[in-house]
């Protein structure tokens, strides 16, 4: 379901001027009056700017528009290239680019964030850089482009790490938890917005911190743990200065009357939900209309009122339906066929250009066309005749060759498979192995020797818990329906959970893929379940850690590995057990034309780290 958390940083655009965008009569006056009087081309582009800024807090976006425009004009002509004209523009741009957006316009806004960028980097300023970007994604991201709202964000975390944390990362990970909640990532989308909450916290950005809590609370709800999602409620009630805006109390209200609702406080849910639906018809928000109807239905049917449900679904439907009646595909779509457009012109001049080139030389090639065609005619029908038959042989080569390499790969993968099965097998037989023999001890044992036997049952225990993972395991590796990404991923949270959760260690999944039904190649999951568990494994025999936190992208070439622990470390140099185990997962990254990095430190935990191709 898509996400309808208002993104912090769209908070701050929407009221980013004098007191948070209630500009007062007295500020607008003067305002006007510094705008009136400035002459040169910088000071009255910066007049402009404020100007506009006040105009936005208080909602007014033609008047904002307007002296966007008489700024930007100021600036043209002779020396548009001086820093300081280029910085107002740059200013000039972000405030078009929060203007269109407050105007659902998100095609234009991401055009005006783009040059926002652009400026931005010709300036060389990072901050400025890293909010363009975030704002860009958050354009994406309304126009349905996630693929490219996330790449977008995560180019603007990596730029915003150069600097002290401070909002703008703050929003690029609220970002990011908004994104993957609306890819359906909800580990890696509690994984950001936690983040992002912790990071608001610790600014006092209440507002902005109550946009947190609804998409962890969302995510909680998604993932059916409801308790936690109660808590996260609660927190956000809390938050009277959040709660002040209507748009974050609109997506507030849904959370908390849901919370109700699994309460059995049936009463006290409507009406919050009647406030809360009042506002999204008060401020045409149809997506949140139709999500807030549709938890008063279930209220409704709650209370047997099955005449008032049926109406507010009917109601949500109808507010489902004109809201994806809304342009923002066809904006993103406007985008590419503009650029589409633009490369068509400049292919039409240079074909053009060589057409006026060639005129002299199409008069002779025509006489010698004229020359050439009864020759052509003469030898047409056999030349037809021999490519029908030669093309007759090509489609049956290929489909020869298809079915050889269906087959090549049908075979590969029951080789692959039978490996795996084999090398866990076998484990599982050695294991079962040591079970007999402890059994047979603790048969023997006689009563004076009770501490004995439960020393061998303790470690009969031990075992048999051990054979049960590695039967999962066998389990996974020879399921076709888990060859998929998703389903590497899936398997990758059972094993932390097995491995780290059952043996008393915290840890933090950020797990997401672009495509999780592509099918996974059976060497590569194998390599990548063997590099995890070897990882898990040394873990828990050296680290002596209590949190462990892992990253794994698959995107569509290749993949990224990070498993991070706050265990005791090791300085480079030392050597860990046999050694066989760093030896054998760098083999297994480079096996797929990756590479392995190990980092550690005494008292600073240690970092794996492997990436490689996925094809």
């Amino acid at each position: 379901m898509r996400s309808h958390g208002l993104g912090p940083f769209l908070a701050l655009l929407v009221a980013i001027s004098a007191g948070e965008g209630h500009a007062h009569e007295d500020r607008l006056d003067s305002l006007r009056a510094a705008f009136h009087a400035a002459t040169a081309d910088t000071l009255r582009a910066k007049a402009a700017s404020d100007l506009a800024e006040a105009y936005l807090g208080i909602g007014e976006l033609d008047s904002a528009l307007s002296h966007i425009r008489i700024g930007m004009r100021a600036l043209e002509g002779e020396g548009r290239s001086e820093p300081s004209k280029q910085r107002w523009l740059m200013q000039l741009h972000k405030l078009k680019g929060i203007a269109h957006n407050n105007q659902a316009r998100y095609d234009s806004a991401l055009l005006a964030f783009q040059r926002m960028h652009t400026y931005a980097e010709r300036l060389r300023l990072v901050p400025e850089m890293g909010a363009a970007l975030t704002y860009q994604g958050y354009q994406f991201r309304e126009m349905v482009d996630n693929d490219n709202a996330l790449a977008m964000t995560r180019k603007a975390i990596g730029i915003l790490k150069s600097l002290p944390t401070g909002p703008d990362m703050a929003n690029a990970f609220h970002a990011m938890g908004m994104i993957h909640l609306d890819l359906g990532s909800t580990d890696s989308a509690l994984y950001w917005s936690q983040k992002a909450a912790a990071l608001y916290s610790a600014l006092g950005k209440h507002h902005h911190l109550l946009n947190s809590y609804v998409n962890m609370g969302e995510c909680l709800n998604t993932a059916g743990r409801w308790e936690e999602a109660d808590s996260v409620w609660m927190l956000a009630a809390q938050l009277p200065e959040g709660l002040e805006d209507p748009m974050a109390y609109m997506h507030f209200a849904g959370g908390q009357a849901r919370m109700l609702l699994r309460q059995g406080r049936v009463t006290e849910a409507i009406q919050m939900l009647d406030s809360a639906i009042i506002l999204s018809k008060e401020m045409d928000q149809k997506h949140s209309e139709h999500y807030l109807l549709f938890i008063r239905s279930m209220a409704h049917a709650n209370q047997s009122a099955w005449n008032a449900a049926m109406i507010d679904m009917m109601a949500s439907l109808d507010a489902h339906a004109t809201d994806m009646d809304y342009d923002k595909i066809r904006s993103t779509e406007a985008i590419r066929q503009h650029a589409e457009r633009e490369k068509e012109q400049a292919l039409a001049q240079a074909e053009l250009s060589a057409q006026r080139m060639q005129k002299w030389g199409a008069l002779v090639v025509g006489a010698l066309a004229a020359l050439l065609a009864l020759v052509w005619y003469r030898s047409f029908k056999a030349k037809s005749r021999a490519a029908d038959e030669l093309r007759r042989k090509n489609e049956e080569i290929q489909r020869t060759q298809a079915r050889l390499v269906a087959s090549e790969k049908q075979r590969e993968a029951e080789q692959v498979r039978t490996r795996i099965a084999r090398d866990i097998h076998d484990e599982i037989g050695a294991t079962l192995t040591k079970i007999r023999l402890l059994s047979d001890v603790a048969a023997t044992n006689t009563p004076e020797q009770l501490p004995d036997t439960q020393r061998s049952l303790q470690r009969i225990g031990a075992h048999v818990r051990h054979v049960s993972g590695a039967m999962s395991d066998i389990v996974w590796a020879v399921d076709p329906a888990r060859d998929t990404h998703q389903g590497m991923l899936d398997h990758v949270r059972e094993l932390s959970r097995r491995l780290l959760g059952d043996n008393g260690i915290t840890f933090d999944l950020d797990l997401s893929c672009t495509s999780g039904a592509t099918v996974m190649e059976p060497d590569l999951r194998r390599d990548l379940h063997l590099l995890i568990n070897e990882a898990y494994n040394n873990i828990l025999k050296y680290a002596e850690a209590r949190h462990v936190k892992v990253s794994l992208l698959l995107n569509a070439r290749d993949f990224k590995l990070s498993i991070q622990d706050d265990g005791i470390g090791f300085e480079p140099g030392e050597q860990r057990g046999t050694g066989n185990g760093v030896r054998n997962m760098r083999e297994r990254a480079m096996r797929h034309a990756g590479g392995f990095e190990i980092t550690s430190s005494h008292g600073q935990g240690t970092r794996v780290e492997a990436h490689g191709s996925l094809h």
